[in-house]
């Protein structure tokens, strides 16, 4: 990503202002999708149905049905590719499709005409499946606006008002607004006992093949299926979900896992890198100037943290590697099948990956991602409003390949999920130095406000402290009031809760005090910049930027929960705080 950045930064040299977007509203009396007559391997018409009549629902009802159909048919033609060129190809069999058309044609039986928003969201899901997850083609002559609207902060205007600027908008298949306030931010997500995954062992299912950056893998656990993420994110994904969910956004349930313990599979090794290549490329016309295959390797080793044997013996990740392989000083030793010493592996029992995080798996069918700028979507308070809590916990990858629209198993309806809320409690103001649970790197103000000059009249509040790595629409459309409404939602949590949510997410107890320091500061800047200081006036807490702590002398990180539970942080031996800042203790 930052070479990427260094090429853009190069072309924008010279470049203006940015300029404003405005979203069209428009309420759907009819419905774009795919036209089965039309559609071949690599391609289908797309054509505006009606669905005024029942005549008019009948056509688009067997149109549907006659997509299904030959998308099953296509499917054995649809190859299988890592590659981000081959996988955003129109393919007819791909599954999206079938399960697409399937789930409109639900909505269609069981809603008759009321169902033209939501088909429209099925659509457009589908579609996205067939685009790139960041913009990856760039024109020579576009890339300094490109480049500017990515690094720009956002700023809005304040605006006095009469009407009822912290009302809740209406429920909806993003938000549904909660009682944050009695939400246990330590279990989370409603549930009466937690995952207790620790230390137990699960089985490898499948390899990871998403777009992500992160290395991990899919497991089973008794009945239960996870994703297991290794990485930056394994503290920060586990905290972000507890808060988003807590604030009624539709997340996945991710705990932090202290010792993840995986049955021996030679898959587990050989299909540790099977994520899906970026490509991006600087173009002038349809001449490419400037590619990169954005592919990461990781060596497994370097997540593992023990291998047991049968007999119980433990080996180091390094004393596991010089065993099992013939040649163990190849490159990628794990991809060379005749490579493995075989009598060697009979004898593994188990692996123990470093600290990771379980995303717990539904039977929920994903159709594919939504994005912030299609539809109505930027129109939503609640997701306008979404950039200060972003903004607020870090989390700088609010992008569509981190949404999902998904049909519910249980209800058989409609849901936007914010499949991916990883990213966060480090580094989030300049996407250089983007980072995850870097504490230390966390700035301690993440909005400001920007008087007025003789060259601009309003007075501003920029959020300063979020960089997105996409310029995401609907966090520019986002209005004073839209702040106003979500500082009030996060001023809701009580100092229990976010101490909960910080040591649920397995921080260490100088990580979590100083998290939980610069949250409340932070919190404090975005109450007095929003001009909330009179009906917020109970939310303001003392918070140091000279904080000093040490566990020794000042005990441990604790907090004590909606059931009265007493929770900890994990030991902190090996760091303290000194003058707002983490440092390593000496030996």
């Amino acid at each position: 990503m930052s070479k990427i950045l260094m090429v853009l930064l190069l072309a924008t040299i010279g470049c203006a202002n940015l300029p404003s977007r405005k979203v069209a509203s428009q309420q759907p009396a009819e419905v774009t999708f795919y036209h089965a007559d039309s559609c071949k391997i690599n391609g289908c018409t797309e054509t505006l149905f009606s669905l005024t009549t029942p005549e008019d629902q009948q056509v688009f009802a067997d149109n549907l049905k006659s997509l299904i159909e030959k998308s099953k048919i296509a499917k054995s033609e649809l190859k299988k590719s890592k590659n981000m060129d081959d996988l955003i190809k129109f393919h007819l069999g791909n599954s999206s499709l079938a399960e697409g058309s399937k789930f409109a044609l639900d909505l269609l039986e069981k809603h008759g005409a009321q169902s033209a928003t939501q088909i429209n969201e099925v659509f457009w899901s589908i579609k996205n499946n067939f685009r790139p997850p960041l913009e990856t083609d760039v024109q020579l002559f576009h890339a300094p606006l490109f480049f500017l609207k990515l690094v720009a902060y956002n700023s809005v205007t304040p605006i006095w008002s009469t009407a009822d600027k912290l009302k809740d908008p209406q429920a909806s298949t993003f938000w549904q607004p909660q009682n944050i306030q009695t939400a246990d931010t330590h279990k989370g997500f409603d549930r009466e006992n937690a995952n207790h995954l620790s230390g137990q062992e699960c089985q490898y299912d499948k390899a990871k093949a998403g777009y992500g950056v992160h290395p991990g893998f899919h497991i089973r656990c008794g009945e239960k299926k996870f994703k297991l993420k290794l990485g930056a994110e394994v503290h920060s994904s586990a905290f972000n979900s507890r808060i988003y969910w807590a604030l009624g956004y539709n997340v996945p349930l991710i705990d932090f896992i202290e010792r993840p313990i995986i049955g021996y599979n030679r898959r587990l090794l050989t299909e540790f890198n099977s994520r899906r290549i970026e490509n991006f490329r600087l173009k002038l016309g349809s001449e490419t100037l400037y590619k990169i295959n954005n592919e990461h390797y990781y060596s497994p080793f370097e997540y593992i943290s023990e291998v047991i044997l049968k007999d119980g013996t433990l080996l180091t990740s390094d004393e596991f590697k010089i065993k099992l392989f013939k040649n163990a000083q190849l490159e990628k030793p794990e991809l060379v099948s005749e490579n493995f010493n075989e009598n060697f592996e009979n004898e593994i029992a188990s692996i123990r990956m470093l600290p990771s995080s379980y995303i717990e798996k539904t039977k929920d069918d994903e159709i594919g991602p939504w994005r912030y700028d299609q539809l109505k979507h930027a129109e939503r308070r609640e997701l306008r409003g979404l950039q200060l809590l972003a903004a607020w916990v870090g989390n700088f990858d609010m992008r569509m390949d981190n949404t999902r629209l998904i049909r519910q198993a249980k209800t058989n309806e409609l849901k936007h999920l914010f499949s991916d809320v990883g990213s966060g409690l480090g580094s989030s103001n300049f996407l250089m130095t983007k980072g995850s649970t870097r504490i230390d790197k966390m700035n301690w103000t993440v909005t400001r406000t920007i008087p007025a000059t003789e060259n601009s009249t309003d007075e501003r509040v920029e959020i300063n402290g979020l960089m997105s790595i996409e310029n995401n629409k609907a966090f520019r459309s986002m209005t004073f009031e839209d702040g106003q409404w979500m500082v009030t939602k996060i001023c809701q949590f009580s100092d229990d809760q976010l101490k909960s949510s910080l040591i649920a997410a397995g921080l260490t107890g100088a990580e979590a005090r100083l998290a939980y320091e610069k949250l409340l500061f932070r919190r404090n800047q975005m109450v007095t910049d929003f001009r909330l200081e009179t009906e917020l006036k109970s939310c303001f807490r003392e918070a140091n930027a000279k904080l000093n702590y040490n566990e020794k002398n000042d005990g441990p990180f604790q907090a004590i929960t909606i059931s009265g539970e007493t929770v900890q942080a994990r030991s902190s031996d090996h760091l303290f705080i000194k003058k707002g800042k983490l440092f390593p203790r000496q030996p």
